[in-house]
């Protein structure tokens, strides 16, 4: 017989089924880097929901790894 806790992880099952689902709309790009304002490449911009231009992207995603790497500290 099933338990409450075995209910539950159905429910919650059958939720991330139905989000998993949905869906998923491309957000819009920007036309000019956040980080340093250079205009966006034209491929960039048709990929959907690119805000940095490739060395500003390249640049935020070493960082993240080094942080992670690090405990959060950006060392290389």
């Amino acid at each position: 017989m099933p338990d409450l806790f075995d209910r539950a992880q159905a429910l919650e099952l059958e939720r991330a089924e139905k989000i998993n689902a949905q869906p998923k709309t491309p957000k819009a790009s920007l036309t000019q880097c956040q980080e340093c304002g250079i205009a966006m490449p034209h491929e960039r911009i048709k990929m959907g929901g690119a805000v940095y231009c490739i060395d500003c992207q390249e640049e935020h995603e070493f960082i993240a790894a080094c942080k992670a790497r690090n405990g959060g500290k950006h060392e290389a």
